[in-house]
Parts: structure tokens; sequence; C-alpha cells
């Protein structure tokens, strides 16, 4: 069988990239990894730092890598796009390196299933009216949602998240009443985390404004700040995902005239380092 090249765009891991490059031309050139680092002219030990990811790859070494296996320049692009996706701690940049990903036709091709759950999570007005469709008295029509929404949209945004959203298919029409189908996303991997952190970014800014923009009759947040142990942290953190549960029985069982869209976030996170991370 023919040993085909690794294809960058299969890849949302640069290291994995490259060690299935350094099988491929040990196998179809007869190259050691020693003489495949002589021709880049790389020491092995870095590559071994950079593979074990004890080392980041520099834009230097890219072009190293880049040159010698043949990539195009929109393999190339997002490689460099990548290596940010990678390295970089910085959720905002992530998800900028992800929007720049995207743009390429070779990375939504081969990762169809995760640029969709990209494409729907980073933008919290497609998972809110997909949940619309649910409402008694919902019509398919952007000047009536734009009236139900709040924080109040513009007509072009929302009805090019309505198109969106049946392009996609995610609401289908039967006899012009908008009908929510089950999502298939895919959960499996970093892609689905970090869109379900901006997800959450972005509800929890819709909660801050609404501290002041909401009646408290309308709303309800409750918060407790505490100092804890581990132990009691993970039972707090037990009763956070028990009460997820008991919220999704209730939505499932709930036969009464659904009249609005609410978001329920649930949350514990630090506000001191932990013992061991202390001077």
């Amino acid at each position: 069988m023919k040993e085909l090249k690794p294809d960058i765009f299969q890849y949302l891991e640069y290291r994995l990239f490259l060690r299935d490059v350094e099988q491929y031309v040990k196998t179809k050139k007869s190259l050691s990894s020693r003489k495949w680092c002589q021709q880049l002219g790389l020491s092995p030990s870095l590559l071994s730092l950079i593979l074990s990811g004890k080392r980041n790859l520099t834009i230097d070494i890219l072009n190293l890598i880049s040159d010698n296996i043949k990539l195009s320049d929109s393999q190339i692009k997002y490689f460099q796009w990548l290596i940010i996706y990678n390295d970089t701690k910085n959720s905002d940049q992530r998800i900028e390196a992800l929007q720049h990903m995207k743009r390429l036709k070779g990375f939504r091709e081969a990762s169809k299933s995760e640029f969709e759950t990209f494409e729907y999570l980073t933008r919290w007005i497609y998972v809110v009216i997909r949940e619309a469709t649910f409402l008694n008295d919902i019509k398919w029509n952007a000047i009536w949602l734009q009236n139900q929404l709040w924080p109040k949209l513009g007509i072009q945004e929302i009805q090019r998240a309505m198109d969106y959203l049946i392009k996609k298919k995610y609401v289908i029409l039967e006899n012009e009443r908008p009908k929510a189908v089950e999502l298939q996303l895919n959960c499996d991997n970093d892609i689905y985390r970090l869109s379900l952190a901006q997800f959450h970014s972005q509800m929890f800014q819709r909660g801050i404004e609404s501290i002041e923009y909401v009646n408290r009759d309308r709303r309800m947040i409750l918060g407790h700040t505490l100092a804890c142990s581990a132990e009691a942290k993970k039972q707090i953190d037990e009763l956070i995902i028990e009460t997820q549960k008991k919220i999704r029985i209730i939505e499932q069982s709930d036969q009464g005239i659904k009249n609005e869209v609410y978001h329920v976030g649930l949350a514990s996170f630090p506000l001191t380092k932990p013992t061991t991370e202390r001077n």
C-alpha cells in the first residue's frame, strides 16, 4: 500500500502531525530521524523536545519543515495558526486562531463536525433562537424574534442566524412552523471544550447585563463565597452536576405552555491560588 503524506488539515495538534511526518519520512524516504533532522538543519534533541511538548515550535522551524515536505501556502497558513491554537493559553487568542483556521477550505472539509460545533456554540444567538422554536407562540419572522429577544439585536443579525439554523438543518419548517432538530455535535475534542467555554462566557455576560436591565421577578442570581477543603469542593461540584441533571428532568417533563427562554448557569470557580502554588 502506498504511504500517504500526512494531511495537516486532518490534525488539531501539530505535534501529532509532526510525529506522523517523522514516521512518513522514515517509511517513504528511508530516512532516520537523525538524517531527517540533518536535512532540516535541526538538532535531533530539539525536535525531540518539541515533540514531547517541552519546547514550542517556532516559525523558523515551521518554515524548514514546510519547505522539506512541500506544504502548500494554505497548509502553511493552517500550520501557523495551529501552533498558536496549540501553544497559547489565552482563550481569546485560541478562538482567534480557530476563526482563521476555519476560513481555510481544507480544514472545513477535513474537520467538518469540529467546524460545525465551533460555529454553532461560539454564537450564543444561534442557541437561543433554536431554543425559541419551543415557544408556544413562535413565529419564524426576524421582526417577531427581535421583539422577543433580549438584549435586542439587529434584524440582519437575527435573519442571518435564522438562515444559518435552516441551512444546517438545526431547525426545520413544518407548515411554516419552526421545529428544532436534535443536535449531533462532536463533543469529544478540544474544539468542543473551547467552543463551550466561549458560549459560557457569552451567557455569563448576558447574566451580568440582566442584573441592571431585567426586573428581579424575572431573574434569579444567587452566589456564595466560601473557604473550603478539597473534599468540600468535590461535594459542591457533585451537587452542581446533580442539580443540572434535575433541571434537565424538569425540562423534559414540562407539559406547560412555554412562553420564555431562560439560561440557567451553575458555576464554581477559585478566587485564590491552591496551597501548593503559594509562596
